[in-house]
């Protein structure tokens, strides 16, 4: 599976397309048809952002060998976690249009010192707690990266400050929207 932090720290060209659908057979033959990367739509699909329907989705990335995105729907500590601990290597993060947006979604994103994100050390990512923790909290805090998603006016306004938030790991961006 392509690893998205290192590939774009390497400078690497990934592809990948959207899934806005809650299959599972979706992310597999997105997987199987050779993308780098699957991007999981919370925000648009009919997939809930919380329990075992992201978790099968993730899963299904994962087995069919792509590495997977997830889009949460707003910037919620709930959801933002629940991606990460799925296993998810990115989380974009909707309608980012300050430096506090920016801030609270690496604070939802990232283990301590960085962020808040509370630790469970039995949950998918960590293979059910078959990592050993100090490895996977040291993964998680360096090669997870959070996206803000900007599309809104006021996130245009605000990009370079946006960008210089510690934690950040990427911009990704939509349609100006205003």
């Amino acid at each position: 599976m392509k690893h998205v932090p290192t590939a774009l720290k390497n400078g690497e060209v990934l592809i990948g397309p959207f899934s806005v659908s809650g299959s599972p057979t979706l992310v597999e033959t997105i997987g199987y048809a050779g993308f780098d990367f699957v991007i999981i739509d919370c925000e648009h699909a009919a997939t809930s952002p919380f329990g075992a329907e992201l978790e099968g989705l993730v899963r299904a990335a994962c087995a069919a060998d792509v590495a997977p995105i997830v889009r949460v729907t707003k910037n919620d500590p709930g959801q933002i976690l629940k991606a990460f601990n799925f296993g998810a290597q990115v989380v974009i993060v909707p309608h980012v249009n300050t430096v506090a947006d920016a801030e609270a979604a690496v604070r939802a994103g990232k283990y301590a010192p960085v962020g808040r994100r509370s630790c469970a050390p039995p949950v998918r990512a960590a293979k059910h707690g078959f990592i050993d923790w100090h490895e996977f909290y040291r993964k998680q805090l360096e090669e997870t990266l959070i996206f803000p998603l900007i599309e809104e006016e006021e996130g245009f306004r605000n990009i370079s400050e946006i960008a210089n938030v510690k934690g950040i790991g990427g911009i990704f961006f939509g349609r100006k929207l205003g």
